[in-house]
């Protein structure tokens, strides 16, 4: 059997043979589960090969009978699968800035664990159309430009050897350039003779904001 342990759900390869010198083989039968009955079965030369997929934890006694033209048993070919549990990874994502104007360049700190196994991939995210991504555990830390305003979720997923997976999440507000504003002055008049009064005209706009000062 191929594996003989694992976490569940494990699904198991069984190779079976069997033979008889004196005759052929009548029948066999095959219980994966421990529960005496038989969950495959046939007449004849058993298959090369069954699968089952175990769900639930626990320690199986798998048993392989066969019997042949004569109604003779042969002795009972046994295995144990152990079926085991997998606890998920734990992941962690920050970043910083989490706003400003674009483009806004955001480092991100990224960290995993797995308390019963190992980090096999992971995943960056960052909610604009591009990604990073590796084996193992991810990098401690990562740097993305953002070109366009928008709010966007950076999300790092990780996957442990077991392929299960968690994720963390930040959101990311790119605001929209900030455009200059713009300003006017004219004078009347701009010349003449001494004492000389000046008005002067004057004019501000913003065009995506307010003027300030």
């Amino acid at each position: 059997s191929n594996p003989r342990s694992g976490n569940a759900p494990l699904t198991v390869a069984f190779n079976l043979g069997a033979s008889d010198s004196d005759g052929s083989i009548g029948a066999w039968v095959l219980d994966t589960n421990s529960d005496g009955n038989a969950d495959y079965s046939g007449t004849g030369n058993p298959p090369s090969s069954k699968t089952y997929t175990y769900n639930n934890l626990g320690s199986y006694s798998v048993v392989f009978l066969v019997s042949d033209n004569k109604g003779a048993s042969s002795n009972p070919c046994l295995d144990t699968i152990n079926v085991g549990s997998n606890n998920p990874p734990t992941s962690s994502l920050s970043a910083s800035p989490l706003s400003g104007d674009a483009p806004l360049t955001v480092g991100f700190s990224l960290s995993a664990s797995d308390s019963d196994g190992y980090i096999a991939n992971w995943e960056l995210s960052y909610g604009d159309g591009n990604l990073d991504s590796g084996n193992g555990n991810p990098p401690a830390a990562k740097t993305h430009t953002y070109a366009n305003n928008g709010t966007y979720s950076a999300i790092l997923n990780v996957y442990d050897n077991g392929n299960v997976n968690t994720f963390s999440m930040k959101t990311i507000t790119v605001n929209a350039k900030n455009q200059i504003p713009t300003c006017s002055l004219s004078s009347s008049p701009r010349s003449g003779n001494a004492p000389l009064t000046v008005t002067f005209n004057l004019g501000a706009s913003d065009s995506d904001s307010s003027i300030a000062s």
